[in-house]
C-alpha cells in the first residue's frame, strides 16, 4: 500500500493505522475518513510530503 495524494484517511485506518497514530502525525482529531490526507494537509497548512512520509512509514509496519 503506498500513500498518495489521492489516499483517503479511511484507507489507512482499512489498511491497518490506528486513529491515534493518525492523529498523532496529523496534529489533530483525525476528519472525515472520505477527506484526502493531501487536502487535509493543505486546508491546515501543513506540508504533505513530510505527513506523507510519516504515514508511509506506520503502512510499511503494519501491512505485509
Amino acid at each position: 500500500y503506498v500513500v498518495k495524494g489521492k489516499t483517503i484517511f479511511g484507507d489507512l485506518v482499512r489498511w491497518g493505522v490506528t486513529k491515534e497514530i493518525i492523529e498523532q502525525i496529523i496534529g489533530a482529531s483525525m476528519p472525515d475518513p472520505a477527506m484526502k490526507v493531501k487536502d487535509f494537509a493543505t486546508a491546515n497548512g501543513l506540508d504533505f510530503e513530510t505527513i506523507k512520509a510519516q504515514l508511509q512509514a506506520e503502512v510499511d509496519k503494519v501491512t505485509p
